[in-house]
């Protein structure tokens, strides 16, 4: 009798046993994964990004401004960003203690990816001032010569020598002039596809000429001198690709005003016989520029890793995270300035002339920077995300006709350019018997 009990004892034990696991395993399986809408896939963001200089450098503190409440500040390395939420037209303002503000659009795309990222590079300027300018009276019967002051003096950029030289009996007697050499301000934005050559028109110099009375006119034609520091008779600028602009009113943009002579190290603009005197007046370079298609380049860093990274999320919980992406911007030299006239034996000395001019094509002097986003995601239960940022990158080249001892010859700059990146995104299922750990 005792045995029996015993049998069906045990019977009964391995049945509650059986019972207890294959309900436990029911359970896990009857288990839902919890599913959440990721934010990388449904909220709209882009961003506009660059930075902001002067002729002296960086320039940090300074406000961009798209209106709608979108504003910001430069930081300690003058780079900003913008987050918008919406494709479109910007209207960008850019102010800043004692500069000229100036304004400029980015468009974004209607068609442009999610979190796609464009640039604004800014140069900004200070407002042209004769307050410390020489006023010169003109004699009559004697030449009068005119040495531009210069309205903002950098360390960095070439210095460059103006003198306007008015003959005898080219003005009455007792018009006083005043010269300032000054700065052009440049906004510039990103290219979005491949162009072939095209003038990219850049000032060697700019001087501002105030005159009393203010409707003066040149009797005789006054010339408009400049020395450029670096250049010599060997080497020097084909003036068949410069130009003079004269804006009249030195308050609106510049329009054709003539040709441009060299002589004896000096690019020479006339103001003609029966011209207003006063007025601003440019003497531009015109190297062409070409503009490759966009290429892609090495991969962002994604929470500190380079490359594609993948998030697993193998409970059944939802797993919020955030993505820290740093992008890399900005524009340096694949050929520099120096090199490029080495390698058609023109003097390096004319390289700090080209590193002004490319400087300010760009909007932007030369150099890599870095931009920080973080980006909140959502994985649900049993979910990976994959994420990658890769670069963008742009060549441009351009080419400048100079004269070395008396031949014509083409100096050819390139640089790489950072124009944004594109992203590999994906947040699907995984099957969850193929090992792994969850991500955080």
């Amino acid at each position: 009798m005792k045995k029996k009990n015993l049998f069906f004892g045990g019977l009964l034990l391995c049945a509650m046993t059986f019972g207890t696991v294959a309900f436990t395993a029911c359970g896990d399986d009857d288990k839902e994964n919890e599913e959440v809408m990721d934010p990388l896939a449904t909220e709209k963001e882009y961003y506009i990004v660059g930075t902001v200089t002067t002729a002296n450098g960086i320039l940090a503190g300074a406000k961009v401004d798209a209106g709608n409440d979108l504003a910001t500040t430069t930081d300690a390395q003058g780079i900003y960003m913008l987050t918008v939420k919406e494709t479109g037209e910007y209207n960008l303002k850019i102010t800043a203690t004692d500069m000229e503000s100036i304004e400029s659009k980015v468009t974004i795309a209607a068609s442009a990816a999610n979190r796609t990222q464009t640039t604004l590079n800014v140069k900004m300027v200070k407002a042209i001032s004769f307050e410390h300018a020489e006023e010169v009276e003109v004699k009559a019967g004697k030449e009068t010569t005119i040495e531009a002051a210069q309205n903002e003096t950098s360390t960095e950029e070439p210095t460059t020598v103006t003198i306007i030289t008015v003959p005898a009996q080219a003005a009455e007697e007792g018009t006083t002039i005043t010269a300032v050499a000054y700065e052009e301000p440049k906004a510039s934005t990103a290219e979005e596809v491949a162009e072939t050559p095209k003038e990219e028109a850049v000032p060697v110099t700019a001087v501002a000429i105030k005159v009393t009375p203010e409707d003066a006119v040149a009797k005789a034609p006054i010339e408009i001198k400049t020395a450029v520091t670096g250049t010599g008779s060997d080497s020097y600028f084909d003036p068949e690709a410069m130009e003079a602009l004269k804006d009249a009113a030195i308050t609106r943009a510049t329009v054709h005003f003539g040709g441009v002579t060299y002589k004896d190290g000096n690019y020479i603009i006339t103001i003609p016989e029966g011209e207003k005197i006063q007025g601003k007046y440019l003497t531009n370079i015109l190297p062409s520029k070409t503009v490759s298609k966009i290429q892609q380049g090495e991969y962002n860093t994604v929470n500190g890793e380079e490359g594609v990274i993948k998030i697993e999320n193998r409970d059944y919980s939802a797993l919020n995270t955030t993505l820290k992406v740093t992008t890399k911007c900005g524009w340096d030299y694949t050929t520099t300035p120096e090199a490029a006239l080495q390698a058609v034996g023109a003097s390096k000395e004319l390289a700090s002339v080209i590193e002004k001019c490319i400087r300010h094509a760009e909007g932007s002097r030369n150099g890599y920077y870095t931009v920080n986003k973080e980006l909140k995601t959502a994985i649900s239960g049993n979910n990976q995300l994959i994420f990658g940022s890769r670069s963008k990158i742009q060549t441009k080249t351009y080419t400048f006709p100079v004269f070395v001892n008396g031949i014509k010859k083409q100096v050819a700059v390139t640089l790489n350019f950072y124009m944004g990146y594109t992203e590999e995104y994906s947040n699907t299922s995984i099957d969850k018997h193929s090992g792994g750990t969850t991500g955080k």
